[in-house]
């Protein structure tokens, strides 16, 4: 495929994500016993949750609700419209994404805020050096073609070293899991209650 700069069609852009056959991010099951209740990026090699913020906990939040709902296509949208976002690339997202956001009654605005700036969890880009500065920042005006290429690395990347655990925040109010969860978090409450209760009784009878 030849190198240019132009503004590509989202056909080309699409044909070339799914040429890198980036892997699908695994959603865990939440379980308490295991698991933080705060974060939901979950670090597969060191078999733990990761500190994230606010932002990469909202991507988390989309890719474990609305996304698994959501077709092939729409799901290559949003994972390619957040890398642009966490790289700098807005000209690209307004120009290219956006027409596509709209095709399916959405604004990529909606989904995060316009001025934030990194919604990724970090992962290993010292490969993409060249194209990024300090800070995963755009280091240079890149093709788009090379724009895709390294939001298949960095999503590749994602996908084989992260997960997102379904943490109570990422449930659905209404679902078995939550419920389930607001069960055990009552019972816990209520033994926490009786063991304090017992304790007070025990020194309040020493005293009498």
């Amino acid at each position: 495929m030849a190198r240019n700069t132009k503004q590509p069609k989202w056909e080309d852009v699409y044909k070339l994500w799914k040429q890198g056959n980036v892997p699908e991010v695994q959603i865990i099951d939440f379980d308490l016993d295991i698991h933080s209740t705060t974060q939901p990026w979950f670090n597969l090699r060191d078999d733990k949750q990761i500190v994230s913020s606010n932002p990469m906990n909202k991507t988390a939040d989309h890719m474990s609700k609305q996304l698994v709902s959501n077709s092939e296509e729409f799901r290559a949208v949003f994972m390619i419209s957040a890398f642009l976002i966490e790289v700098g690339a807005l000209d690209f997202l307004i120009n290219v994404l956006n027409p596509v956001w709209t095709i399916y009654g959405e604004r990529w605005v909606r989904w995060w805020h316009p001025n934030v700036k990194y919604i990724l969890p970090a992962v290993d880009t010292s490969y993409l050096s060249t194209l990024f500065s300090d800070g995963n920042r755009i280091r240079y005006k890149p093709t788009w073609q090379e724009l895709i290429e390294a939001a298949v690395m960095v999503w590749t990347a994602i996908g084989l070293e992260l997960a997102v655990v379904r943490i109570p925040e990422l449930m659905n109010s209404d679902s078995k899991e939550y419920g389930h969860y607001l069960k055990i978090q009552v019972s816990n409450h209520e033994e926490a209650e009786r063991k304090e209760y017992e304790r007070l009784k025990l020194k309040f009878k020493g005293q009498s």
